[in-house]
């Protein structure tokens, strides 16, 4: 009897297991909501409502992570996971008491009103640079490509933290602009370390560089309702892997 009952256990365990489709689908609208809606919509006002912005963005970091973990593997899975883990490194940073919660409230006052960063602009560069690198045909272009896309995208998103300056002051603009540069610098870091982007991007790859610049530009033809938020990042990082 025992044995019956921990083999009909066993057997719904694996009947009620998630295929890598659905778990797919899940984990890119718990990235989308972290991502878009958390830095875009509905920014807390107070202590209270930081504390509840806290738990939801853990779990759903969580819920990307399961994704992560079970179903992308090799490089795919390291860009990934580095997106993941300096995103939940940031939420517990954030989330670790009344004081740090205080902190990051005056914060987000850079995100509001006038002057502020187009986090959706960023978002949708971000999402059109992984389907260009993703669709090289030239294997010999998509190191360039990647190292000084990654490049120009950091830039253009220190020049958009500097628009709150006055605002929010320097400690703040820093805080955004290191905490974005992070994943940007790691995942490049997994390339470019020896690539040259100051003296080859404008130079012997000027050409393709300028193609980066002019598929990224705004305004960008990219939905980021109706598309996949991860898809992008997955197509990329599996057609470096493959180089």
């Amino acid at each position: 009897m025992i044995k019956f009952i921990v083999l009909f256990c066993l057997i719904g365990f694996v009947v009620s297991q998630e295929t890598c489709d659905e778990l797919a689908e899940g984990a890119d609208k718990c990235a989308k909501e972290v991502i878009y809606n958390f830095l875009t919509e509905d920014l807390p006002n107070n202590l209270e409502e930081v504390t509840l912005k806290c738990a939801w963005a853990k779990e759903n970091l969580l819920c990307a992570k399961k994704y992560k973990n079970q179903c992308v593997k090799k490089l795919p899975g390291t860009m990934f996971n580095i997106l993941l883990r300096n995103g939940i490194k940031l939420v517990k940073k954030t989330c670790k008491d009344e004081e740090k919660k205080t902190e990051f409230l005056a914060r987000l006052e850079c995100l509001k009103g006038d002057n502020k960063p187009d986090i959706v602009e960023v978002i949708k560069k971000y999402q059109v640079f992984q389907l260009f690198i993703s669709n090289i045909e030239d294997e010999d272009n998509l190191l360039p490509a990647f190292c000084c896309g990654l490049d120009h995208l950091t830039q253009h998103i220190n020049s958009q933290f500097e628009l709150c300056r006055d605002k929010v002051g320097e400690e703040s603009v820093t805080y955004f602009k290191e905490e974005f540069a992070r994943n940007t610098k790691e995942i490049g870091d997994l390339f470019c370390l020896k690539f040259d982007v100051n003296e080859y991007c404008p130079g012997r790859y000027k050409e393709l560089f300028e193609q980066i610049k002019e598929a990224v530009k705004t305004p960008v033809n990219y939905n980021l309702t109706s598309n996949r938020f991860l898809t992008p990042l997955i197509a990329m990082a599996t057609r470096m892997t493959a180089a």
